[in-house]
């Protein structure tokens, strides 16, 4: 769980539900010296559709092909990241890698990837993968307000506003963004990296794209409280 103050505006996220992209609005108001300006006083709770959530980890730190990223508000901005991944325990919390066969893939297929996946158990995951559930646990949901990431630009650009502040040259972040084609509706579970190079990337709102009826199956037992809390709070 993340916890990003941007002023009064508190914003709790799980990592991939949105952290980075609010990370680097922070850095651009730093930047342009607005930060002392926001005086937006609000508690907000990110939650991400655990299937858009999936969808995204897999394609940006597993078929990535930028190869590289470097955030914009990091510390150390000339640090290059590799996303090249080829081992089971990047998949798992450093607390818990003693426990689990340290075997390396290549390649992997989407679908691949969850069967690796579902043989972790679901509280050892590394925080990309932790189910987003932990936040609402460790939060008083009365002083908060829970919020779609679908719906989190256009709910920044209006709490901005109110202060008089246009945060629209802030919100490219295509360093760490996955360019879906959202005419591409076609089964992808089974492609690999030559596949995406090749074609683009499917609508990830199309879950039938990405998932077949095992694999959802297996996802929906697997990620079951996220999906329930998200169909709770949001749908």
């Amino acid at each position: 769980m993340t916890t990003i103050n941007i002023g009064k505006l508190k914003i709790k996220s799980s990592l991939k539900c949105g952290t980075t992209f609010i990370h680097s609005i922070k850095y651009c108001l730093e930047r342009d010296n607005l930060l002392n300006n926001t005086t937006i006083n609000k508690n907000i709770i990110i939650l991400r559709n655990p299937y858009e959530r999936i969808i995204s980890y897999y394609l940006n730190k597993l078929i990535n092909t930028k190869g590289y990223r470097k955030p914009l508000w990091h510390k150390n901005p000339d640090k290059l990241y590799d996303t090249e991944f080829n081992n089971i325990h990047f998949f798992i919390d450093n607390k818990y890698k003693n426990l689990y066969n340290n075997y390396y893939f290549s390649d992997l297929s989407f679908k691949d990837f969850l069967n690796i996946l579902f043989t972790i158990n679901i509280d050892h995951l590394e925080p990309h993968l932790i189910p987003q559930k932990y936040i609402l646990n460790e939060s008083n949901l009365n002083e908060f307000d829970i919020i779609d990431l679908n719906l989190l630009t256009d709910t920044l650009i209006g709490y901005f506003q109110l202060q008089n502040i246009n945060i629209n040259p802030y919100l490219k972040n295509e360093y760490n963004s996955t360019i879906y084609d959202n005419k591409l509706d076609i089964y992808c579970g089974n492609w690999k990296l030559n596949s995406y190079k090749e074609k683009g990337t499917p609508n990830n709102k199309k879950i039938d794209n990405y998932f077949d009826k095992e694999l959802l199956n297996k996802f929906n037992n697997y990620y079951k409280d996220d999906i329930d809390i998200f169909n709770y709070y949001i749908k």
